[in-house]
């Protein structure tokens, strides 16, 4: 469980799930069922996805009510040690390569084992930031409600998976189908296996308790066998876009102001057209405020969490 933690932590929240460009050429709306209730750069969106995105955030905050307290009890404890340089020099120990950024180091830190004392200061460090950022995400659902929230979460995932497939990447197809079959293999036995419990951090327990919302919404069958290879293969244009490297050895690596840039460019100049089926009082304005707030909040957070390791660039 603490393996997936580490991974989460540092995988953007929003950027991930995504659409399409051309609607014509594109099955996977009509995949999630019912009607199209709005276009994200001409990418239909469905009732049942913007519905499964509204029910993650009604389920977030009433989880977030429960945990407010404890939440509340880690921050009044402070920041705890800060032990970037601990960890920085404990992978160097056993890799003398110098990593290119802090997602690579984070990687390595998630799937090695590390020592019980550093390990246990990690998991207060993950602890604390967790406590601060699902504290104040939780503060803007409550500000902007649900629908906003998913309204917003859809405009920035389809708008960047969108802007992907227009810039497009080389990674041939073929690759893809394998990555997605490895990625859906992986996920499914990962499901099975690690039932959260109780002392599970709460991001542990909310990735999981996401699929079982989902399961429950379309059946479990339908949901391996449709819905999470779509998911994944939305994931992984995404991250060749942002990432090119991450999928084309040959690409060129993005640095960390032009990844800050394509996601804004996702959602400023995403095009969104609602049909009339959309019943929902949520706009486009509020959803882009929404979106500008969260990632204020987003830098905000990070730029005065001293914990973060740092890497030669």
């Amino acid at each position: 469980m603490k393996r997936i933690i580490g991974l989460l932590f540092v995988t953007p929240a929003i950027g991930l799930l995504l659409g399409c460009a051309a609607v014509e050429e594109v099955p996977d709306a009509a995949m999630w069922g019912s009607h199209t209730v709005f276009y994200v750069n001409g990418h239909p969106v469905s009732s049942d996805e913007f519905s499964w995105h509204y029910a993650l955030v009604v389920e977030q905050m009433a989880e977030g009510a429960k945990l407010m307290p404890e939440w509340n009890d880690t921050i009044a404890g402070g920041p705890p040690e800060d032990i970037s340089r601990q960890l920085e020099a404990w992978i160097k120990e056993r890799n003398t390569k110098e990593y290119e950024s802090i997602e690579e180091m984070m990687h390595d830190v998630s799937n090695s084992r590390l020592p019980e004392d550093l390990r246990r200061k990690q998991d207060a460090w993950i602890k604390y930031v967790s406590a601060r950022e699902e504290k104040s995400t939780l503060e803007l659902f409550e500000t902007y409600g649900a629908e906003v929230a998913a309204l917003g979460s859809l405009i920035w995932k389809i708008g960047l998976y969108t802007d992907a497939l227009e810039a497009g990447h080389n990674v041939p197809e073929e690759s893809v189908e394998a990555m997605v079959l490895s990625h859906l293999e992986g996920d499914r036995e990962y499901y099975d296996l690690n039932k959260p419990d109780p002392d599970d951090l709460w991001l542990a327990r909310r990735h999981h308790d996401s699929i079982t919302l989902f399961i429950g919404r379309v059946g479990e069958d339908r949901y391996w066998r449709e819905i999470r290879p779509l998911q994944i293969e939305r994931n992984l244009i995404s991250v060749f876009y942002t990432y090119p490297q991450s999928g084309d050895p040959t690409g060129d690596p993005t640095t960390e102001q032009e990844r800050v840039a394509m996601n804004e460019a996702a959602y400023e100049d995403a095009v969104v057209e609602f049909t009339d089926d959309w019943d929902s009082d949520a706009t486009v304005e509020q959803a882009l405020e929404y979106i500008r707030q969260y990632v204020a909040l987003s830098h905000e957070l990070h730029a005065e969490i001293p914990n973060q390791p740092t890497v030669s660039r």
